[in-house]
């Protein structure tokens, strides 16, 4: 891997975008940068309000 690590960011709107998204990664990926993607790599904030939601109602239990 190369020393670079590529933040890798764009629209995510639709799957279109995401693929493109996609494909701009796995095209850094091939040239051995380490590459981060929001939507592959993190999280999505509807998974973390869910989270969220449930951690509250089990302390309000």
């Amino acid at each position: 891997m190369n020393d670079i690590k590529i933040y890798c960011a764009g629209p995510l709107f639709n799957n279109k975008e995401r693929e493109e998204m996609q494909e701009i990664a796995d095209g850094l990926e091939a040239n051995d940068f380490d590459v981060f993607l929001p939507h592959r790599d993190g999280f999505e904030f509807a998974n973390l309000s869910d989270q969220c939601i449930s951690s509250k109602r089990k302390i309000s239990d």
